[in-house]
């Protein structure tokens, strides 16, 4: 479904029928044709979810106290701290 923002005039985004209506990160938008997302499923593609998926788990189960400090850390290079952690961990952690 789209989603409407009247915001300097009326911005769609969102998918109505096969039409994808974006906006980019300068605010401008666009239409382009929705296509059938490919998932091949591939054991490289599957190993990688996983790493990805443990990462996010690890995340999780950080104290607050070492969550706040990747915030801290994350700060510096206009970051998230979550996104930093993911980042640093995702290659780090073995698949499930």
């Amino acid at each position: 479904m789209a989603r409407v923002d009247p915001v300097e005039g009326w911005l769609l985004s969102g998918c109505v029928g096969n039409a994808v209506y974006c906006i980019r990160p300068d605010g401008s938008g666009y239409v382009r044709q929705w296509v059938v997302p490919k998932d091949p499923k591939t054991p490289g593609q599957l190993a990688q979810r996983g790493r990805f998926g443990a990462a996010v788990e690890a995340w999780r189960k950080l104290s607050e106290a070492d969550k706040e400090r990747y915030r801290n850390r994350a700060a510096r290079m206009k970051r998230s701290g979550y996104h930093l952690f993911l980042s640093e961990h995702v290659a780090d952690v073995p698949s499930g």
